[in-house]
């Protein structure tokens, strides 16, 4: 990774005009800073981070627009360049905010690898500016790359680990907040029949 507040270094920018056909639709300058940050780049050299800079793009989306919908089939990995997201989940008639994120944060990550329906909303808190990689461009550096996309799918791993811990302890939380509604009563001759 970059030191913080480094500018790219000659080689980073060099490699990246060179090998992107077409060039990017980023400014080397605009995203430099935002790599530090992101958790799924972590541990890249910057050769490895001149390859995944050659397949992003970048969306925008005004205020209170509707990035994806809970179900639909995910088209991108999504990270924060500007501006903050909501994440939202319904269940009935019932709709949480799970998360906000802010610059540098990624979402859609768990979806677009794992080949499911987005398991929530994302919604556009402020006007944003959003880096995507698309399900296209993880093909490419699987093709071009194995090493490369490893370390991609093994820092997602990462990601959704520590997102899944988070979660248990957030629900656990709940259930001890919230005892009257968390508590499940377990008829013992129903386990002792399965045992």
């Amino acid at each position: 990774m970059f030191k913080e507040g480094s500018e790219p270094s000659a080689f980073w920018v060099l490699e990246m005009k060179i090998n992107c056909t077409p060039l990017p639709l980023l400014d080397a300058s605009k995203i430099h800073p935002i790599l530090n940050q992101v958790s799924l780049l972590g541990g890249m050299t910057e050769s490895q981070l001149a390859k995944i800079y050659c397949e992003l793009r970048t969306l925008h989306f005004k205020k209170n627009d509707i990035i994806f919908k809970q179900n639909e089939q995910p088209t991108y990995i999504y990270i924060v360049l500007s501006g903050r997201v909501k994440i939202v989940s319904s269940y009935k008639d019932t709709t949480l905010e799970l998360l906000e994120l802010g610059t540098g944060r990624c979402f859609g990550e768990t979806s677009l690898i794992g080949i499911q329906p987005h398991s929530s909303t994302a919604i556009a808190q402020e006007d944003c500016e959003l880096i995507v990689i698309s399900r296209d461009a993880l093909q490419n550096l699987y093709d071009q790359d194995k090493e490369l996309y490893s370390l991609l799918v093994l820092n997602i791993a990462r990601e959704t680990s520590r997102l899944l811990k988070d979660s248990r302890e957030n629900l656990i939380e709940y259930a001890v907040t919230h005892p009257a509604k968390a508590e499940v009563e377990i008829d013992t001759k129903t386990i002792n029949k399965t045992n």
